[in-house]
């Protein structure tokens, strides 16, 4: 089992490494490391096939293929020799170099944001390479948004519709477009993301009487189709508790900072708070696909994206060690709320050998 070096390398960047500049190469060659010394874990056989497919059977991706740049991926690592595995390895080079892009547009401490990351969602980000592709793009754009530069609205909006053309979801991500608006109020914007929550639950069955008429069958089968037990209903609650967690742990920092020191530090704090309350309008979508829990990865990172800009090297009082120590284990929970450890994490810790990466 690799868990304990894993933990080791997170206690390394969270609490004694000084230097920033190499963070998320530490954490991308571990990931890597894991993931071609496990043997299958979870949505593997799910990708793997779909990667076969387009590079075994001649497939001519046309722009109506669902995420046809995803597709045009798998041709592309299949075209110089790899195999799926391969694409794996190169990948999450290529994602946590996008992330560092993004956290190079701010003063941060990229050790506590990819000591954290390591805790949650990483080991998910390797099991969902698709969503994280996306993802690691939208991270990008919100970080030029939040910073406010030249042309900004368009970079984040074309950046976020390029990253949807390989993972469809992440056109929600356009939600974080309204985080930017000075002229919205935190708390008003909170009570509206809660009234537009209570509306969509209301009205889920004329949302499902629309999707069923414009949807193919297979997509309405996909997100429409769910029993809701009482079972699910706990474990959607369980997501809006880390939600709202996510959210007074922000709140608790902005509290904490002082606007005058650094006025554009608590101005990009704003921001995110406002960020993490507009992920509130996600958690109704749980009751159409389960899945849609993923959008509060990105919560919980612009949370750590927080942190890091905070908490550095030179401030790290006993209080601040402490405050990362209840953080990691706030992390802890939500990763095995996320994904149960023995079907998913525990394949991704186990030891089977070198796989190869090439056809």
């Amino acid at each position: 089992m690799l868990i304990l070096p894993y933990v080791l390398i997170c206690i390394y960047l969270l609490y004694f490494r000084k230097k920033n500049k190499n963070a998320w190469l530490i954490v991308a060659l571990t990931i890597i490391f894991l993931s071609i010394t496990s043997k299958t874990y979870a949505d593997l056989p799910n990708y793997q096939p779909l990667f076969d497919y387009y590079n075994l059977n001649n497939v001519n991706v046309t722009i109506s293929t669902t995420n046809f740049l995803w597709a045009y991926l798998c041709k592309f690592f299949g075209f110089l020799g790899f195999n799926y595995r391969g694409m794996v390895v190169i990948l999450i080079f290529i994602d946590y170099y996008i992330v560092h892009l993004g956290l190079k547009n701010f003063m941060v401490d990229e050790n506590k944001f990819f000591g954290l990351f390591m805790i949650f969602p990483a080991i998910i980000q390797l099991v969902q390479l698709k969503f994280f592709t996306a993802f690691s793009i939208v991270f990008l754009a919100y970080s030029l948004y939040i910073k406010n530069g030249k042309y900004s609205s368009i970079k984040f909006i074309f950046l976020t519709i390029f990253a949807s053309l390989i993972h469809s979801s992440a056109s929600v991500f356009l939600i974080l477009i309204f985080c930017n608006n000075k002229k919205l109020n935190n708390n008003l914007l909170l009570i509206m993301t809660i009234l537009f929550s209570i509306l969509f639950n209301f009205n889920l069955s004329i949302i499902t009487g629309l999707a069923k008429k414009y949807l193919s069958e297979q997509h309405f089968n996909r997100y429409f189709v769910n029993s809701i037990t009482p079972s699910s209903i706990i474990w959607i609650l369980a997501i809006f508790s880390l939600w709202l967690v996510c959210l007074l742990i922000l709140k608790l920092i902005i509290s904490k900072a002082d606007k005058k020191e650094n006025s554009k530090c608590y101005e990009i704090l704003e921001k995110n708070d406002k960020s993490i309350t507009l992920f509130l309008l996600t958690i109704p979508l749980l009751f159409i696909d389960r899945n849609m829990h993923r959008f509060l990865e990105m919560g919980f990172c612009i949370l750590m994206l927080s942190i890091s800009l905070c908490i550095r090297r030179d401030n790290m009082t006993k209080n601040n060690v402490m405050f990362l120590f209840c953080i990691s284990l706030v992390l802890i929970i939500a990763m095995f709320i996320y994904t149960p450890y023995g079907s998913v994490l525990q394949p991704v810790f186990s030891y089977d050998g070198f796989i190869s990466i090439f056809k």
